[in-house]
């Protein structure tokens, strides 16, 4: 993984672009200028002159996928292309790296800020420049999950019911079908499906296997709902989880349920469907014995895992929100406090006890996987897409507050599948780099203090344009419809923020939605996920979303000393000063970042944020003097 280059790094250096396209089994390259580098093995790589480069890098705030990354360029092979190319060599098949450099480093310590294929190729008669454009395109993904294999067939299961033929095993993550309900009651619903791949009978030899999983599981015991059954007034009963091979030796998840005339009150029937609530682990008294024939229903008696406990703060910014644990009781109205200690990541996430239960094991293999980060992971790993692993794992914690449960049971790739239900519930920018796609974590309670650089505007930083206001809807209350009844799509909760006064279970206030209906008016909107039970991530997501959407986006330009600022990084929190703008020490955002090789422009977003910038309120009117300005004519 490429790092990035630290202030130290970029400054020591005078760093250049070299290219080199792979193509005709052979490798091609040129630099700004002709150079020649050295690797650890003392060989040498000759780079000819006439690279012109201008390379641009920016990121959407909280856009799930990112864009292409292409650059044209104008070059002179050293070769006759059009020979190559009549004697078989695709152009289109050739593949290119854009790196950075700095004469007296190794080769090796090059950073590559793009790979991918060549694109639209023109070339024509030897000498006559080739024209091109080096795209990668960070989100193209190959894979297919669930595998093709992973289905009930004739080689998985011959004895399976007709009505299930083809379909696929479901992936289940979380414990879907469980939610709270007011005053903490757990309700239930049917949470993924059950596949009936084994009619034989119990008392006939057979096992009559309900498959659950196509993959092991945390949990115990499930509970399955026969929503068909009694002639439609259905049956439901808790059954012991067992882990089998399939036809083609593949682990998965199954339960045994009841023959016909036995006291278990689901039983086999063909073209029934089954659902699964992945309630957790039984009282095995009560379970005792629901494997076979005769067994009697175990209780459905269930506790609730999803408690609103104490969490560590995370990061030192000076949003207001102060320090100390915060808890879900963070995010609602305080009766005794006009103006409760409200902030996004510092409370309102689902901190349970220790899970055990649940579907999918976690990476420990000692529970089931709940956190969003960790399901980020695990579906990117199952993906084709090139990924800078660390980053990934960098905030994984962070986002392993918000709680998720579900199935998916139809082919998606899995970055399909991540843009539509995970990311977009997420505080999280995709963005590409050296290393690969990378997601960029927004820091909603980020102050100075969290700044990794403070900017002044000045010779070296000097403003090109004015202040923009990026198009962008107000939002203010938002109402999200989650814990969805999987039989019918129907939700069975959901929650609202709103600038309103009121505190209910479902209804909440925060600073920022009040603020923001207060300047804005009412602005609504509705949301809907199919991969949260969980109360306290429901009011998580709005929590940030409402914090995030309830004020208009600032956006500004400089043209920035590339030997001084160069080794910003996009998503970078910084602190803008510019006394002509009335800003001091503004918290912002790296969001663009363009160098041709001699300029270098930087675009930052300003976010605002009325508990963190309260403090300038004040320093708005004529007699305002910056503290830069009062100490310069002191």
């Amino acid at each position: 993984m490429a790092t990035p280059l630290s202030p130290e790094e970029f400054l020591a250096d005078e760093w250049t672009w070299l290219l080199e396209v792979r193509w005709a089994g052979r490798a091609f390259r040129w630099s700004v200028e002709p150079v020649e580098a050295v690797d650890g093995d003392g060989a040498r790589w000759t780079y000819a002159g006439g690279l012109e480069v201008s390379f641009g890098a920016s990121f959407d705030l909280f856009r799930e996928s990112p864009g292409h990354v292409s650059l044209p360029f104008d070059l002179v092979f050293p070769v006759d292309v059009a020979a190559l190319v009549q004697a078989g060599h695709d152009l289109a098949a050739a593949t290119g790296e854009l790196s950075m450099w700095a004469p007296g480093r190794l080769w090796e310590q090059r950073r590559v800020v793009l790979e991918g294929r060549l694109t639209a190729p023109e070339y024509g008669a030897a000498g006559e420049p080739v024209s091109f454009s080096l795209e990668e395109n960070p989100f193209e993904d190959r894979a297919l999950i669930p595998d093709a294999r992973a289905r009930v067939t004739l080689a998985t299961w011959v004895h399976h019911d007709a009505d299930v033929r083809g379909r696929y095993y479901p992936l289940v993550f979380g414990a879907p079908g469980v939610f709270t309900e007011p005053h903490g009651r757990l309700g239930k619903t049917s949470g993924s499906p059950g596949l009936l791949v084994d009619t034989r009978l119990f008392n006939k030899g057979g096992t009559s296997y309900l498959l659950i999983a196509g993959h092991r599981v945390a949990a115990s015991h499930v509970r399955v709902v026969d929503y068909d059954a009694d002639d439609g007034e259905g049956a439901a009963a808790t059954f012991a989880v067992e882990h089998v091979p399939d036809g083609l030796g593949r682990t998965v998840a199954v339960v045994r349920i009841g023959s016909p005339g036995s006291t278990v009150p689901v039983k086999v029937a063909a073209g029934h469907e089954y659902w699964v609530r992945w309630e957790g682990d039984e009282d095995p008294a009560e379970t005792a014995g629901l494997v076979g024939d005769g067994a009697q229903p175990g209780s459905a008696a269930s506790v609730s895992r999803v408690a609103p406990v104490p969490i560590d703060e995370l990061g030192s910014g000076s949003s207001g929100s102060g320090g100390g644990q915060l808890g879900l009781e963070d995010l609602l109205p305080d009766e005794d406090n006009e103006e409760p200690v409200e902030t996004m990541f510092t409370g309102g996430a689902s901190s349970v006890e220790p899970i055990t239960d649940g579907a999918l094991l976690n990476r420990r293999r000692d529970g089931a996987l709940f956190g969003a980060g960790e399901l980020l992971r695990y579906m990117l790993a199952l993906s084709t897409l090139r990924l800078d692993t660390g980053r990934f794992a960098a905030i994984e914690p962070f986002l392993n507050r918000f709680q998720v449960s579900g199935f998916l049971e139809e082919p998606v790739s899995p970055w399909e599948w991540l843009e539509d239900q995970l990311i977009p519930l997420l505080p999280i920018s995709m963005a590409t780099g050296p290393g690969g796609l990378y997601p960029i974590l927004w820091r909603a309670d980020a102050g100075e203090s969290d700044a990794v650089a403070e900017l002044v505007a000045g010779p070296d930083l000097q403003r090109d344009g004015p202040v923009s206001y990026p198009s962008k809807d107000v939002v203010n209350e938002i109402r999200l419809d989650y814990a969805v009844r999987a039989d019918s799509g129907d939700f069975m909760r959901s929650a609202t923020v709103t600038g309103e006064d009121v505190g209910t279970f479902d209804r909440f206030t925060t600073v920022y939605s009040r603020v923001s209906r207060r300047r804005y008016g009412k602005k609504e909107e509705a949301m809907e996920t199919e991969i949260v039970y969980d109360t306290a991530t429901a009011k998580l997501i709005l929590s940030w979303q409402v914090r995030a959407r309830g004020f208009p986006w600032r956006e500004l330009s400089y043209e920035a000393d590339p030997r001084r600022w160069g080794w910003l990084t996009r998503g970078t929190v910084v602190t803008l000063t510019d006394l002509d703008l009335h800003f001091e020490r503004q918290v912002a955002l790296v969001r663009d970042r363009s160098w041709d090789g001699h300029h270098l422009e930087l675009t930052f977003l300003l976010l605002d944020d009325p508990v963190r910038d309260r403090r300038h309120e004040a320093r708005v009117g004529p007699d305002w003097i910056p503290a830069a300005r009062r100490a310069a004519s002191e």
